[in-house]
């Protein structure tokens, strides 16, 4: 029995140091230091699965389903942990640049129902600041769309306008990819980076499919994404996938440097937030101004 409890314990100290190594590094690659874990959504899918819809209906207390959407079977948890468990999803969400539910709806359930919750001055001042992210686009530089024209492969990007006759960087992404929007958050270190160098433009291609093209153009205004935009056609995949992937699946994030001629120079850049590391590869690679 002895032996069997120092096993227990040990085990609990392992998954307690885990825990502890998964909060640090959460808070060191996400700048705002915000550190999520969603608890209890398993039991309430299944506890909301067994209602009818007239049950589902009465659970909305008056509010639409946009304030809510997937996340109403939260509205089954007790007022103890409800606001908790809710505004963490919100907080991801205006983090994250993802669309789970209408955000001013969310605001104004929580103050109605939770008016002295701590989260409440958290999800207003992301708000603020999404809004003006959004606002600096018109400010700076508005981001170019490309998805209208035919780019069947990464050498056709060099026979685009604004792009043809430069070095191409291009920022591989998923509008799902949490570790893609963390380094959005070095953007602007990276922007100064790239200004540096003669004839060195910026493509971000997202490998989502169509259906995300909603959420695709939130995301990039919710960032403030300069440069170049595209989401890749089927034939812009399978040509990423055989020429940077070798065939495998694709994973991302992933950074790319071609040059004037669509040639590969390296297919896998330093990210974002080791831009000392991805000056030392452009140094050696391009031309200063």
């Amino acid at each position: 029995l002895k032996m069997y409890l120092n096993v227990v314990n040990l085990a609990i100290e392992i998954l307690k140091r885990i825990d502890r190594l998964y909060s640090n590094f959460l808070s060191t690659k996400n700048p705002l230091g915000y550190y999520y874990f969603f608890p209890y959504i398993d039991y309430y899918i299944h506890k909301y699965w067994v209602l009818d819809a007239v049950e589902k209906e009465k659970l909305l207390e008056g509010y639409d389903k946009e304030t809510f959407n997937y996340y109403a079977r939260l509205l089954l948890a007790p007022d103890s942990i409800r606001p908790m468990v809710i505004s963490q999803i919100f907080v991801s969400q205006l983090q994250s640049g993802d669309n789970y539910f209408d955000s001013n709806k969310m605001l104004k359930y929580l103050s109605d129902k939770f008016p002295n919750s701590e989260y409440i001055p958290i999800v207003k001042k992301l708000m603020i600041n999404q809004n003006i992210n959004e606002s600096k686009i018109s400010e700076i530089s508005k981001p170019v769309i490309l998805n209208e024209l035919k780019i069947n492969s990464l050498k056709d990007l060099t026979n685009i306008n604004g792009i043809k006759g430069n070095y191409i960087y291009i920022d591989l992404w998923s509008v799902y990819c949490m570790p893609c929007k963390i380094q959005f958050q070095y953007k602007d270190e990276l922007h100064k980076l790239l200004t540096l160098y003669k004839n060195l433009v910026q493509v971000y291609i997202s490998v989502d499919d169509e259906s995300e093209n909603a959420t695709w153009n939130k995301q990039i205004k919710s960032f403030n994404l300069s440069g170049f935009h595209l989401r890749a056609s089927k034939a812009l995949y399978r040509d990423i996938q055989n020429r940077i992937y070798k065939n495998y699946a694709l994973e991302v994030p992933r950074y790319l440097l071609l040059d004037s001629n669509g040639n590969i120079m390296n297919s896998d850049l330093p990210r974002p937030d080791a831009i000392d590391k991805l000056k030392e590869v452009f140094d050696n690679l391009l031309i200063m101004k």
